[in-house]
């Protein structure tokens, strides 16, 4: 492997100069790749010489394109067996992708490349939100290309460390009660303000059931979707978490084993499912879902977020501004500004289920110890549990409980 300069004068008489390196792959065949700067010569060389003797190496002439590589991206994302709901989500960003720079050279593609790619999007007036993830997805269909043999290896992994290494420090911001989740009295209230479900011309308490069992099981979105009536223990006071339908309405299984688990129901809320059932709509003169549509089938997750939860929250609670991008009130073309909901999202009930878990018994909670938490959320793992929810657990530091320990070891005998 060698790199020479090579100079030569253009149309106008202009001198100029580049570096070549002149080598053999590792099947013998010559290549000549040209740089502007004798170091990045010089760098290259040193890597694709450790490629070449590691059989790794791929020469430009043999990289497949940007457009090709996100192909079998998403090939091998049906083959895993992804939500519909995902690949629908993935094809969007792979049309970004194959816009922009379809037609780069896999192998040639460099932390700039996801710059540019990043800065179209913004052009285009895409969030930021949208732009972050289509350049995850780039990375991701490297990944791809690099397990295939298709490229030697991923420009875009430092680059996404240092992402991962900001995207950490922002996940460290703690959930707040009365900002990420309601308050136990704003609870109360949004779940009093629940509106009614008309089915089959008759009034139902349809969302107030679905509120507070949400609020009070910790159940996620889609596992409530999913839930049967052979699935709920009127009797006994339990819940058994089996199944969950995605937004596809397609039933599959829990997120993880942990997601399997047995929920106790609350005396208040059993009443009101007991209730509940005996207007419950049917599907083909059969009860099956817990909280399905008019006709039984399994509900849209928009219904129950918009013309449920975030309604019951209009009525109950003020509305808040909307935000921008940039965390800065939003306003409409007339200069207004945009309000909206103070909470949305169905996972802020799964937020106040786990505050409640771990408040202290005095504050209205159940004090449970954090083990007990993630089996109740289904966590898969007591880290997940402890980095979302570990600054809500009672620190054991406060100045009467310190006061009455300490009297308790210096009256204490033996």
């Amino acid at each position: 492997m060698s790199i020479r300069k090579r100079t030569w004068s253009d149309k106008d008489g202009k001198v100029k100069q580049a570096f070549v390196v002149d080598y053999f792959d590792q099947h013998k065949k010559r290549h000549i790749k040209t740089f502007k700067t004798k170091e990045a010569a010089k760098t290259w060389a040193a890597t694709t010489v450790l490629q070449v003797k590691a059989n790794t190496h791929v020469p430009d002439s043999k990289s497949i394109t940007v457009e090709e590589a996100t192909k079998l991206w998403i090939g091998q994302c049906e083959l895993d067996g992804l939500e519909p709901t995902t690949i629908e989500g993935y094809k969007k960003h792979q049309e970004y992708i194959v816009e922009y720079i379809g037609n780069t050279k896999l192998n040639t593609v460099a932390v700039e490349t996801a710059r540019y790619l990043e800065t179209k999007l913004r052009d285009a007036r895409k969030s930021a939100n949208v732009a972050r993830a289509v350049v995850q997805s780039l990375g991701a269909v490297i990944a791809e290309a690099v397990e295939l043999g298709k490229v030697t290896h991923n420009p875009l992994r430092e680059r996404r460390r240092k992402r991962r290494g900001a995207e950490a420090k922002r996940h460290k911001q703690q959930l707040k009660p009365g900002v990420d989740m309601p308050l136990p009295d704003e609870m109360r209230k949004i779940i009093e303000s629940a509106p009614v479900k008309m089915i089959k011309g008759r009034p139902t308490n349809y969302y107030r059931v679905f509120i507070h069992t949400a609020a009070f099981t910790g159940l996620r979105a889609s596992e409530l979707r999913g839930l049967r009536w052979e699935d709920v223990d009127l009797k006994e006071g339990y819940v058994n978490v089996t199944q969950r339908a995605d937004r596809s309405k397609r039933i599959s299984s829990p997120k993880s084993d942990a997601g399997r688990r047995r929920l106790p129901i609350p005396s208040r809320l059993l009443n009101e499912l007991r209730e509940w059932k005996l207007v419950c709509p049917k599907l083909k003169d059969r009860l099956v879902y817990v909280f399905p549509t008019s006709t039984g089938q399994i509900e849209y997750i928009g219904n129950l977020d918009k013309r449920g939860f975030q309604d019951a929250v209009g009525r109950a609670l003020s509305l808040v501004h909307k935000l921008d991008d940039n965390g800065e009130p939003a306003f409409d073309e007339d200069g207004e500004p945009i309000l909206r909901p103070k909470y949305t999202g169905l996972h802020c009930l799964r937020h106040f289920y786990a505050s409640y878990c771990i408040n202290r018994k005095i504050d209205g909670g159940l004090e449970l110890p954090a083990k007990i938490v993630q089996a109740r959320l289904g966590h898969s793992s007591i880290t997940l549990t402890l980095d979302r929810y570990g600054h809500l657990f009672p620190s054991n530091d406060d100045r009467e409980e310190m006061d009455a320990a300490n009297d308790a070891f210096w009256t204490s005998e033996g």
